[in-house]
Formats: C-alpha cells, structure tokens, sequence
C-alpha cells in the first residue's frame, strides 16, 4: 500500500472532486502553480483508501495538504498553498495571520457547509484532461 510520503516530494492536495469552489481552487492553483509543487487527488478517489494514516481524511467539508510530514486542514491547508505559491500570495497568507485561527476556521467551516448551495455540485468527480494526468493521483 502506497504511503503519504510516496509522491516525489510533491504536496498532496486532496480535495471534493464534486464540489464547485474545490474544482475552481484546483484550477487556481494548476495555473499559479509555476514550479509543480503539487498534486492532487480527490477525496472520493482510489488513492485516499490506501493510505496509511491516523488522520481521518474523509470529511469532504474540508480540504487536506500534506507536505511530506503533516497533514494540514481548512485554513492551515490554505495558508501552506498560498505561501508555496510565492509572490503576492504568500504575502496574502501572512496576512491572513490578522485573523485568529479559529475566526478564520469558523469562516471556512460556514462557506464549506454551503459550498454546493454557493458554488454548485458536479454530477461527476473530476477527470483532470489529457494536459493535467500527471497532476492527478487516482
């Protein structure tokens, strides 16, 4: 069985493959994403039944980032995406320390919950295209 830590030393971006805003962030951070530190795998996907973890990653409220020792959630999750991306974006993930965590948590918590309702529901999970097979875990 595969183990977090088998990816190359990529970021593991797991996510609702058929959640609106989840697709719409992978897209996001396919297109900043200028040195490929990540890649992504669905959180109703093959990968995510094989590894071998105490964290429970199946809570579809959320999206998980493991860095090759930690496996991030909510606004942590999104706070390591933003400063990995660099520039203007790392900049904003600092800024985002203003908040307390738990703010920023309660923030996320009500958006994830009405995800579907705001951003809208795929029939499908998401099929990277041709370009993006290497980007995705299965």
């Amino acid at each position: 069985m595969p183990s977090l830590k088998s990816n190359d030393g990529k970021i593991v971006v797991f996510f609702d493959g058929y959640c609106g805003l989840c697709n719409g962030a992978v897209d996001f951070l396919i297109l900043r994403d200028k040195q490929n530190k990540f890649i992504y795998s669905p959180l109703q996907g093959e990968y995510i039944k094989t590894l071998k973890t105490d964290v429970n990653i199946k809570n579809l409220e959320t999206l998980y980032v493991f860095d090759g020792q930690i496996i991030y959630e909510k606004t942590l999750a999104w706070r390591l995406l933003a400063t990995e991306l660099g520039g203007v974006w790392k900049w904003l993930a600092k800024l985002s320390f203003v908040l307390p965590l738990f703010v920023c948590d309660k923030i996320y918590d009500f958006i994830a919950k009405h995800r579907y309702k705001f951003f809208g529901r795929r029939e499908v999970c998401r099929r990277p295209t041709a370009e993006e097979q290497k980007l995705f875990l299965p």
